[in-house]
């Protein structure tokens, strides 16, 4: 441990691997928290103590690739713990199925057998079917007895389509 760890010393700004630990002292919770957040997200959160409301506020409010409670490599030792960091402390998960997926390419490949582009449909200008089955599929659902929108909005017939009221 190294103890009186104050921020203008380089092992305060430089990632430490080994057995070595800075602590920096505090006298008010909030403090230390804003002193982790202003910093690049570490590869490890520590935390030393119960499982308080002070803990909870440093999980809620503190970012980083995991964190130790009480421990200081419990959090790479676990087999089926994801193991890894953010920004500059590293990116992308390790060990069991999340290093899998880490290094493994998940990769679409899809076909269509239409005589048509199905992306010229999404944007204009838009053929005559597509402004035919859009505009019949609108007076549809305005002719409907129980016409409304999944999100909670009605839609009422207007001059030249419809619109959310």
């Amino acid at each position: 441990m190294l103890l009186g760890v104050t921020d203008d010393m380089t092992v305060a700004d430089e990632e430490i691997f080994g057995p070595v630990i800075g602590v920096l002292p505090y006298d008010d919770v909030d403090a230390a928290i804003d002193h982790v957040t202003a910093r690049p997200h570490p590869l490890v959160g520590y935390w030393y103590g119960e499982d308080s409301p002070d803990y909870q506020e440093f999980l809620r409010r503190s970012n980083s690739g995991g964190v130790d409670r009480n421990d200081i490599a419990l959090h790479m030792l676990v087999a089926g713990v994801p193991f890894g960091g953010i920004g500059p402390s590293g990116m992308g998960y390790y060990h069991g199925r999340a290093g899998f997926d880490t290094f493994t390419h998940q990769r679409a490949i899809t076909t269509t057998t239409l005589p048509y582009a199905v992306a010229s449909t999404l944007v204009p200008p838009f053929p005559e079917e597509t402004r035919t089955a859009a505009r019949d599929g609108v007076q549809a659902a305005l002719e409907h007895p129980r016409a409304s929108r999944a999100d909670g909005l009605s839609a009422q017939r207007v001059s030249g389509g419809a619109r959310p009221v």
